[in-house]
């Protein structure tokens, strides 16, 4: 079994944030794919409702199968763990170990995350989108 994410495409109309509602509909379509309301609490990990419809669940392959047969499940696939890559932050700020003392380039600077969703294949010390 491993864990996979279903996406049920956007959040539905009117809601604004997610909630009980999701979460119950997720369970339920887990448990008629599984055939056990005990193993669908168990095996479902997360419901996403507030930027996309969704859930985490760990699923083997037949399972996965049974759920792409659902009209409102739109795609599923494995979830991924991916490693962390922070080890370079001082150096794309242009910070070394070896600076000592505080810098003026430490003050008014804000740092932020942009995840784009696209997988990257590293190339050197850059990161390029798959093709």
């Amino acid at each position: 079994m491993q864990v996979h994410i279903v996406y049920m495409g956007d959040k539905p109309k009117g809601q604004i944030f997610g909630g009980s509602t999701s979460c119950s509909e997720h369970r339920s379509m887990l448990e008629s794919v599984l055939g056990s309301a005990d193993a669908a609490k168990e095996l479902l990990i997360y419901s996403y409702g507030r930027s996309f419809n969704g859930f985490a669940a760990k699923l083997s392959d037949e399972e996965v199968e049974r759920l792409l047969d659902v009209d409102e499940v739109v795609s599923v696939f494995p979830d991924t763990p991916l490693q962390l890559h922070m080890t370079r932050s001082w150096d794309f700020l242009g910070l070394t170990s070896s600076d000592a003392g505080p810098l003026h380039s430490e003050r008014d600077v804000i740092i932020g995350f942009l995840d784009s969703g696209q997988k990257m294949k590293p190339h050197g010390s850059l990161l390029f989108p798959y093709k």
